[in-house]
């Protein structure tokens, strides 16, 4: 009897030998199987996240794509045409009032009052120059001549002489002319084919500038 218990007692401490190892390998399972899982989880939203970040194929072909050469655009060119074809186009007008007034000298006379300083430099760039005028008479029985004269220089400008035939109805006329160099002063000189009173009703200087 005293033989066998202690083999009993070697054979208790072998099974629970065989239990200790036995837990220690099952929990052993269990760590290894968590630590996979979480490996797993953690590989699948390292993936996910990769993928949220990494650019569509667009835009990796803008950003990777060669940026291409910007070309001159004509809009300036014809900007610079249309504003020069403007200037050309653009006509200013100057009217410089000589006056009114009314003769009944048979010969060349000033009209009294009726006269004005012009300044060709003051105008700029011009383009043309008119003299215009309009008379009429009374009583509608007479030539009468008007003319642009010179008062500065002392002579009368050419193309400046307006004829209105007796009884005509149409008094207004207009010429082309020259003006002096500098500030000149132009007055009005008309004569009467009889003596006859002639009115002046109006007579200026038409200036136009480019």
């Amino acid at each position: 009897m005293e033989q066998s218990q202690p083999h009993s007692q070697h054979r208790l401490t072998y099974f629970l030998y065989f239990l200790l190892t036995v837990n220690i390998l099952a929990l052993d399972i269990l760590v290894a199987k968590n630590l996979l899982t979480k490996r797993q989880e953690y590989v699948s939203q390292a993936k996910a996240v990769s993928i949220s970040i990494a650019p569509s194929p667009a835009a990796r072909e803008s950003t990777l794509s060669e940026p291409t050469p910007t070309q001159p655009l004509p809009i300036a060119k014809n900007v610079q045409q249309t504003v020069s074809q403007q200037k050309e186009n653009t006509v200013k007008e100057f009217f410089v009032p000589l006056g009114t007034g009314s003769i009944t000298a048979t010969d060349w006379t000033d009209v009294p009052g009726v006269k004005a300083e012009v300044n060709s430099n003051s105008y700029g760039s011009i383009k043309q120059v008119f003299f215009e005028a309009s008379m009429h008479v009374p009583n509608a029985n007479q030539i009468v001549e008007v003319r642009l004269y010179n008062e500065t220089d002392k002579y009368v400008v050419d193309n400046s002489i307006f004829l209105y035939p007796s009884g005509t109805t149409e008094n207004f006329r207009i010429a082309s002319i020259q003006l002096g160099s500098g500030s000149k002063t132009y007055k009005v000189q008309m004569k009467t084919q009889l003596g006859h009173t002639a009115i002046l009703d109006q007579a200026r200087i038409h200036i136009t500038t480019n």
